[in-house]
């Protein structure tokens, strides 16, 4: 008997931790969301996605509630190389440069090359950094394509440096 016993005392353990174990086999299975890198100069940093969608599907998206914003020190009239990953470079893309009103709305930069036309078929563009000091954000934006395409956006402070 005693044996009988411990053998029923370890099931609720077994089923725990088959539990345990079907919950981090789905964990895994997790897609990652892709990143964006920005480079000026020797510095670079990869953005995680504010928001990503997978497909066209709301339960497929993944929201950041944290900010989830990068930052890049770069210097005012040099450049910004953004460079995306393949899943995204095969669609439609671009990158826009915005300094953030009072009011929390974006107001667009309007110097000269702070902003990207759309990019198609390519996984990298350049932006000029404008003249000066002071903050403003990169903001790349996936396009959506079609019922089943991928859309995101990703968003770095940029503090200009002298």
């Amino acid at each position: 008997m005693p044996r009988l016993r411990r053998a029923s005392a370890l099931h609720p353990l077994l089923a725990v931790l088959a539990v345990a174990a079907a919950v981090l086999t789905l964990a895994a299975c997790d897609k990652p969301a892709p990143g964006v890198t920005i480079q000026s100069g020797n510095t670079s940093a990869v953005l995680s996605p504010q928001t990503y969608c997978f497909d066209a599907q709301p339960a497929h998206c993944r929201l950041t509630t944290s900010g989830n914003v990068g930052t890049l020190h770069a210097a005012g009239g040099g450049s910004i190389l953004v460079d995306v990953p393949r899943t995204i470079a095969s669609g439609f893309w671009q990158v826009r440069s915005a300094t953030q009103q009072a009011d929390g709305t974006f107001k667009g930069l309007t110097a000269q090359g702070t902003q990207s036309a759309v990019v198609h078929g390519r996984h990298s563009t350049r932006v000029q950094v404008p003249l000066g000091s002071g903050n403003y954000f990169l903001i790349v934006t996936e396009a959506p394509q079609g019922t089943n395409k991928a859309t995101g956006s990703w968003v770095a402070r940029i503090v200009v440096t002298d």
